[in-house]
């Protein structure tokens, strides 16, 4: 059996990564928040408001032509934007869209490690290492959505409290891997809000559930459900486990997401040295998949020939 192991395609960190649901600053939050709350149609009414007050504004003694100046930001915002779309896609400037250099024309897969960091060998399974996953739903069936209907902030701040302690909490006691948020638009018009997560085993999952943050959250659930307080509040969740050769991953042309974006404890070997530092260091689960067995699904899988009936 060959030595070689799988390594990601990034370098180790000597910080834990922050889970992907945590990349975005406060105010990149807050606007993602806004953007997903408010209709398209009460932006557009909020564009007529600052339009009119910029036409009722006493400026004619001022300004020539003051009219077309208060047209001026509307038409400026939409330029600039055709603009900066047709240099990108003549390639005059560089597109800030695109996913990490490294990652372009790349196709990559994430690779579960084992409890002490190691990835597979790779005359190995590449999944032999099970997952579980944790869907967390929740809606707020309200027109004021999560910025003003009742008890949503509470309900944010104790959902918060959990997503934040188990970035910090040790892997080695939880079984936490990593955590990534989605959004849609359900056909009431409201915003469902999902956080993906992935975990060591549904008894990880299950270990957390008795974590001070979430019986605390419970029990507040608990207490105001008794009051209809929060009938206007949803919230669901699924857990699922694959086991070892039950799953695999691909990403092309994409920045590491979902179980892409986990990371994971790569304990000191036996001198104490991983990578020249003597240190425990955190790696991503990335890895290059553009050839060898890792390039097919079956081969992420890790089903030989036999498995395929390809004898």
């Amino acid at each position: 059996m060959s030595s070689e192991r799988y390594t990601s395609m990034f370098p180790p960190s000597a910080e834990r990564p922050k889970s992907q649901m945590h990349w975005m600053t406060e105010l990149q939050s807050l606007l993602v928040i806004l953007k997903i709350t408010l209709p398209l149609s009460v932006w557009i009414c909020l564009g007529a408001i600052f339009q009119a007050i910029l036409l009722l504004l006493p400026l004619s003694s001022i300004i020539k032509y003051w009219r077309f100046y208060a047209t001026l930001p509307a038409v400026l915002f939409i330029l600039a934007k055709s603009l900066n779309t047709v240099l990108i896609s003549c390639n005059i400037i560089k597109n800030p869209y695109l996913p990490h250099q490294s990652l372009w024309n790349k196709r990559v897969t994430a690779l579960v490690p084992d409890k002490a960091g190691n990835f597979p060998n790779i005359d190995e399974p590449p999944n032999k290492n099970k997952v579980a996953v944790l869907i967390l739903g929740a809606t707020v069936n309200h027109p004021g959505g999560y910025l003003t209907a009742p008890h949503a902030d509470k309900f944010v701040e104790l959902s918060d409290r959990m997503f934040n302690e188990l970035d910090v909490l040790p892997q080695e006691e939880t079984g936490f891997l990593g955590q990534s948020t989605l959004y849609q638009h359900n056909p009431s018009g409201t915003v469902d809000s999902y956080l993906i997560s992935y975990w060591r085993s549904i008894e990880s999952i299950h270990n957390y559930a008795v974590s001070p943050a979430h019986t605390d959250a419970v029990n507040w659930w608990n207490r105001e459900s008794k009051n209809n307080g929060l009938k206007h509040i949803g919230i669901m969740h699924e857990i699922f486990e694959a086991p070892a050769g039950m799953w695999e991953t691909v990403y092309l042309n994409f920045e590491p997401t979902m179980m892409g974006a986990t990371s994971y404890l790569k304990k000191a070997d036996e001198k104490g040295v991983v990578g020249g530092t003597v240190a425990d260091m955190w790696v991503s689960p990335v890895v290059d998949a553009s050839r060898g067995k890792l390039r097919s699904s079956r081969g992420r899988l890790g089903w030989d020939a036999r498995r395929d009936g390809r004898e």
